[in-house]
């Protein structure tokens, strides 16, 4: 059975300041994320990848534990088109 996927933005405080945060939810689970502090993109898809400037890159809890009444709706495409932009920002930055 495939779950439906959802994608959200909103902005996030992170350990080093304001900034926004895209996530691809599959089912209830977030499964890709995209945190972007100070023109910075970081991406992941890994519960453990860890930026002291961000914290724990991708959420690790449940969409229905989130208070998402701030957080923007977005679709596939956009967030997509997000992803790959900061997929190749971190490899430039390597």
């Amino acid at each position: 059975m495939c779950e439906k996927e959802y994608y959200y933005y909103g902005n996030s405080e992170f350990m080093s300041g304001l900034g926004v945060i895209y996530t691809e939810f599959t089912g209830q689970r977030a499964s890709r994320q995209i945190n972007v502090l100070n023109g910075h993109s970081y991406a992941s898809s890994c519960l453990q990848d860890y930026v002291p400037e961000v914290g724990f890159l991708l959420y690790d809890g449940r969409k229905d534990e989130l208070d998402l009444s701030d957080s923007i709706k977005i679709s596939q495409e956009e967030f997509e088109r997000i992803w790959a932009q900061a997929v190749a920002s971190d490899q430039n930055d390597t």
